[in-house]
């Protein structure tokens, strides 16, 4: 009964807590001394709240799950240590920098819902929470492989954040105040912000009791402007969504056989010249989102819905100057489409999915970072299992938005094929 206490004191406070006017450190100071930190560049910045673009970066991560946000970074650096210094394939010991990262999934109602059951008498729900550390540049990309799965190097792209700071020991009541104040000041000046997954930085050791720093962030679409230097951005984000399908079979490989029901889809169709798949999403991923603003000046309640797939086809006869491959980025929100005069754009079609039965293989982080390796070693355990399947044509399935940073989830699709024709298996 007291840990059902505890516990429920922490979930309300996500939901009643409230901010504190010295929540808010000192954007000068230097949390980085000692050890590497992520580079950025300041976009722009206000008295609430600091505009970043953060570089590539390199991160160690690893998921847990926990009823506390304080437990589940303590258990998840504890499985990173070991990492580092050597739970690893070289049994090496490796210098990690700052900050150490918390993703959380910063829902307000799920955790009210959860505070309703708990006092209901119901059970109480560990949450999954992901905690990463950053990797100096030195080491990037000679990082010796994990002794334990639970551990993975991921990459991040160029991404944005809204950042506010907090200093002091970072409790986990604390920390969700903090969030929710910087959420309601974004809200406040119509920022366009990702509000389903907050991140905590941590820049000092447990044993620093002055001077502590924390940050919150919440990610920010590059292309919009922020409040310090803009005109109102549009909200064209595209909202995760779970896909629908039956499990036929699951092989020892990992590999699933899935029935899909399909369905009516808008398209966005690459450039006959584009070859190289990171330049047909990024491209697909600009056009879907024009279309979105398009839509959603006639529909402004619109909030399309995922997962956003690309469909890669082998041209089999590529005219001069085409690429052998074509192109095509899905979302099925075609519906939405109705009654809204679209741009004339021969990029953009509809496209009637029937029911299809596919062979998956998922794989985790971005998907630019490992789908070629990933495409080949899908490709060959299709073989070892001896089944047909059309190598003409695959998809890639996006499941999580950008602002996840980490345990991402993405699905390469093949159709199941009556013949086995390995003509483009090399492509």
């Amino acid at each position: 009964m007291l840990r059902k206490i505890l516990i429920l004191v922490c979930l309300t406070g996500l939901a009643v807590a409230t901010h504190s006017r010295h929540d808010h450190a000192d954007f000068e100071r230097d949390p980085c001394t000692g050890r590497e930190c992520p580079t950025y560049g300041v976009v722009c910045s206000s008295s609430e709240y600091e505009v970043r673009e953060y570089a590539e970066s390199w991160w160690v991560s690893t998921t847990v799950r926990s009823f506390s946000r304080g437990y589940a970074a303590y258990q998840g650096a504890g499985i990173i240590y070991k990492y580092m210094h050597g739970a690893n394939s070289d049994a090496a010991d490796i210098e990690s920098g700052w900050p150490i990262l918390v993703q959380i999934r910063s829902n307000v109602e799920e955790a009210k819902d959860a505070v309703r059951n708990v006092r209901e008498g119901g059970d109480i729900e560990q949450q999954s929470f992901s905690v990463a550390i950053y990797i100096p540049r030195e080491n990037w990309g000679s990082m010796p492989e994990p002794s334990d799965e639970r551990v993975k190097i991921d990459t991040i792209p160029v991404t944005r954040f809204f950042v506010r700071n907090f200093g002091g020991w970072s409790s986990g009541m604390k920390t969700l105040r903090s969030g929710r104040y910087l959420a309601q000041k974004l809200k406040a000046n119509d920022e366009w912000f990702d509000s389903d997954w907050m991140y905590h930085a941590i820049y000092n050791r447990p044993n620093q009791v002055f001077g502590r720093r924390n940050e919150i962030w919440f990610f920010s679409p590059k292309f919009t402007t922020p409040a310090c230097a803009r005109d109102p951005p549009v909200d064209n984000n595209i909202e995760e969504e779970t896909t629908v399908w039956e499990l036929l079979e699951r092989y020892d490989n990992g590999i699933e056989k899935r029935s899909y029901p399909g369905g009516r889809c808008m398209c966005y169709t690459v450039s006959d010249d584009v070859c190289d798949e990171r330049e047909a999403m990024r491209q697909a991923m600009g056009g879907i989102k024009k279309l979105v603003q398009v839509i959603r000046k006639k529909k402004p309640e619109f909030r399309p819905k995922g997962p956003l797939i690309l469909s890669v086809r082998q041209r089999t006869q590529p005219a001069e100057g085409q690429c052998d491959k074509e192109f095509k980025m899905m979302t099925p929100s075609a519906e939405a489409m109705l009654g809204v005069e679209l741009p004339a754009d021969s990029r953009i079609s509809f496209l009637e999915m029937g029911p299809r039965t596919f062979y998956a293989y998922s794989f985790d982080g971005y998907f630019t970072q490992a789908y070629r390796n990933r495409k080949g070693a899908f490709h060959e355990a299709l073989d070892s299992l001896g089944v047909c399947y059309d190598n003409t044509l695959s998809l890639l399935s996006l499941h999580n938005k950008p602002s996840k940073l980490f345990d991402r989830e993405n699905t390469i699709l093949h159709p199941v094929s009556d013949t086995c024709d390995r003509r483009w298996w090399k492509r």
